[in-house]
């Protein structure tokens, strides 16, 4: 008994201690919570001490509080931008006073890459008084007041603008903003209402949904292309973990901002698959900050070969730089070397459209010593995936000046028919449209809000197929039944497939073209020749298409029933590929130094001739008018034969797949051997312009060929659905 009332009377005393202690700790919370911010952070930074100094010292996003001065309601004018979404670029002083250069720099070169694509983008206007969004002739790029490039008076230069309203429906681009030592975060001008597309934007500078996060870019950036990754161009997406685990390979900074995380960075270096390489040779002071490490540090820097260290490597660590951002990202994302951030307060680029998740690991910097671990564990399927991805997003959204500029203006568009709507429109701007094939660039949203509608998302049908429209362009009169037009009508009348027959006339006179009697699709002959400027608008008469396939033929083709049915059936099974039935191949030449095209006969092809192809209507209109440059248009409307190979460029372009080519037809039709000869030397000028303006050749070859079923197998006729094409030379 009394060692029971022993043990009750500790439990006593405990209770009370415990109850005691509660008393304590809920006065020191309330006492923090009146604490001011200074003693709070002190008392963060002591809680969480470790080799980072306070100013690198960050927390997490939740944590942070978001200015929210400016949204798209407040600081942007949308009415501005409910008939069209145009771009509007200030053009620069030596353009107003007609020079031609010679005098001092406008702009920096990555600057001027950025206005030259806005000018040839399609969204482009001449007319600040219709332009929705309006791009500085100022360069913002750089706001370090120690480069080169700094722009001094800004403010006074921006209130001379005429339009300048605040800011208001402006965008500011910049890459590089506050100067040693703090590298503060903030532009040093007054920006107003201005929307800041902003590379190593810190979160609680950010204003969500109304800035715009880029990623930095080097002045060698490429200005235009789709450029594929290191691992298409190298081969290398197997093994699945490669040679190194980790590397990093960069600036060692020996004091200031930045300096902590990547000088701990070297304690994660094994010498065997982690590999973490610092220089301390930058700037023009490095020797006077030099420390003990420096010399073995600097010898081993240059022992690795930096492109074969990201090629062979699984992941790649991007540690913050004096800024949040840093050149390892991209060039990461396009070597498939996983990234793994470690930059606390980064917001990635367009995060807003870009699921990062499916790409990159982001660490908290005081994390860092636990990074290789913890990318031990990872699974290979996840690894697979997400090296995947990279070239992905890589291809489509940061491979070029261009892609980025035009991945910024759709973020802009989106927000605008956001907030116009109220919803997110189910087609271009459904979130995984960015994040999957073939991305959200190539959907354009004033085509459809159904995905069905597209090339790329057609289900199959269950019923009978829907058919296709064949648009005939014609120059010679058809008056006769043996002539090749009327002769090509009338097999087109008796396909099975065919909804509409339309006769796009262009030639001298009245048209002229005798219409075969009980045709079962109805033909449709319109007078063109007031579009013939327009090549678009001959080649495709796009108020007369209802149907998604179109079949495009020149009045002289070749074809016979079968194949066009048999053609259709195949394009039917790939609606976003440019399905023809006469290829052509181009081909560098050394000697002429230009691309050469070539329809002789050979197993590869590039290009199939729009003589008779088939294709999806959603490249022929909206395509054309919402997603094609300007300097391509023009060179498009230059001629049917640049027409033909303009849609191999543009289809190719979007699907980075190559054209199909249906029966083993060699030729359309007979040409003379002049005739030959001035079709090769147009397509060797056309497709020379338009690598230009696309800034790479988008053009994939292929050996495959689409035949029927039993084709030419030692089987009974009877049991071949188009047994015809056989014949066919």
């Amino acid at each position: 008994m009394r060692l029971t009332w022993k043990i009750r009377r500790k439990l006593l005393r405990l209770v009370a201690a415990g109850t005691l202690l509660s008393a304590v700790a809920l006065l020191a919370l309330y006492a923090s919570s009146e604490a001011s911010p200074k003693a709070i952070s002190e008392t963060k930074r002591r809680q969480h001490s470790s080799f980072m100094f306070p100013e690198d010292l960050h927390y997490s996003h939740k944590g942070s509080r978001i200015t929210a001065k400016c949204t798209m309601a407040t600081c942007f004018n949308v009415s501005r931008c409910i008939d069209s979404f145009k771009v509007y670029v200030y053009p620069f002083e030596e353009e107003k006073k007609g020079g031609r250069g010679g005098g001092k720099q406008a702009a920096s070169s990555i600057y001027k890459k950025m206005v030259r694509v806005l000018r040839d983008s399609p969204y482009y206007t001449s007319d600040p008084n219709t332009a929705c969004l309006l791009v500085l002739n100022i360069d913002t790029l750089d706001r370090d007041p120690l480069s080169n490039d700094y722009v001094k008076r800004l403010p006074e230069k921006l209130k001379a603008l005429r339009t300048w309203n605040n800011g208001r429906n402006h965008i500011l681009f910049n890459m590089y903003s506050g100067s040693f030592p703090d590298y503060n975060d903030q532009l040093d001008f007054d920006h107003g209402e201005a929307i800041i597309a902003k590379a190593s934007f810190a979160l609680e500078n950010y204003r969500t949904g109304f800035d715009i996060s880029l990623p930095l870019i080097h002045k060698l950036h490429s200005e235009k292309g789709k450029f594929t990754g290191g691992v298409s161009a190298h081969g290398n997406l197997f093994p699945i973990r490669r040679k190194y685990l980790l590397i990093f390979k960069g600036k060692r900074y020996l004091w200031g901002l930045g300096s902590a995380t990547r000088n701990a960075i070297y304690h994660l270096d094994n010498g065997d698959d982690v590999i973490m390489l610092t220089t301390c040779k930058h700037g023009k002071f490095w020797s006077r900050y030099r420390d003990e490490k420096c010399k073995k540090d600097n010898i081993f820097f240059e022992k690795y070969n930096y492109n074969h260290l990201i090629s062979n490597s699984t992941f790649c660590l991007v540690p913050r730089g004096r800024r949040l951002g840093s050149f390892r990202f991209l060039e990461s994302l396009h070597a498939g070397c996983i990234p793994v951030s470690l930059s606390n307060g980064l917001v990635l680029p367009f995060h807003e459209l870009i699921d990062w998740s499916k790409a990159l690991f982001v660490f908290d910097e005081r994390q860092l010593f636990q990074v290789p671990h913890m990318l031990r564990h990872i699974p290979e399927d996840k690894i697979l995936s997400m090296r995947l991805h990279t070239q992905f997003y890589w291809e489509q959204y940061f491979s070029s000046v261009d892609a980025i500029m035009h991945t910024t203006l759709e973020i802009v568009k989106q927000r605008i028919s956001q907030f116009q709507n109220g919803v997110v429109a189910t087609a271009s701007n459904a979130h995984f449209l960015w994040n999957h094939y073939p991305g959200g660039l190539v959907i354009s949203s004033d085509y459809s809000e159904k995905l069905e509608d597209y090339p790329f998302f057609i289900k199959r049908q269950q019923g009978p197929p829907s058919g296709y429209t064949a648009v005939v362009m014609a120059t010679k009169p058809a008056s006769k039944g043996n002539s090749p037009l009327v002769l090509l009508l009338k097999n087109l009348c008796n396909s099975t497939h065919a909804r509409k027959i339309v006769v796009s006339w262009i030639g001298s006179g009245n048209p002229k073209v005798m219409v075969p009697p009980f045709c079962r699709p109805s033909i449709k002959v319109i007078d063109a020749r007031k579009d013939k400027k327009l090549m678009i608008n001959v080649m495709i008469p796009y108020m007369e298409i209802r149907t998604d396939a179109i079949l495009s033929l020149w009045e002289d083709t070749e074809l016979i029933t079968e194949e066009v049915d048999f053609g259709y059936l195949t394009w039917l099974s790939n609606p976003e590929r440019l399905v023809g039935f006469v290829g052509r191949r181009h081909f560098w030449s050394p000697n002429q130094g230009q691309w050469i095209c070539s329809s002789g006969l050979n197993n590869r092809y590039s290009l199939v001739s729009l003589g008779a192809s088939f294709y999806h209507k959603y490249y022929a209109h909206h395509v054309w008018h919402h997603k094609l440059s300007s300097s391509a248009r023009k060179i498009l409307d230059s001629s049917k034969d640049c027409f033909s190979i303009g849609l191999n460029f543009v289809i190719s372009h979007m699907t980075g797949s190559p054209p199909l080519k249906v029966t083993q037809r060699v030729s359309l039709n007979y040409f003379t051997s002049k005739e030959r000869t001035e079709v090769v030397m147009s397509c060797v000028s056309c497709i020379n312009s338009l690598t230009i303006s696309f800034g790479y050749i988008p053009l994939k070859y292929s050996w495959s060929r689409a035949d029927p079923v039993l084709f030419r197998d030692n089987v009974a006729a009877h049991r071949k659905e188009f047994r015809r094409i056989e014949n066919v030379t």
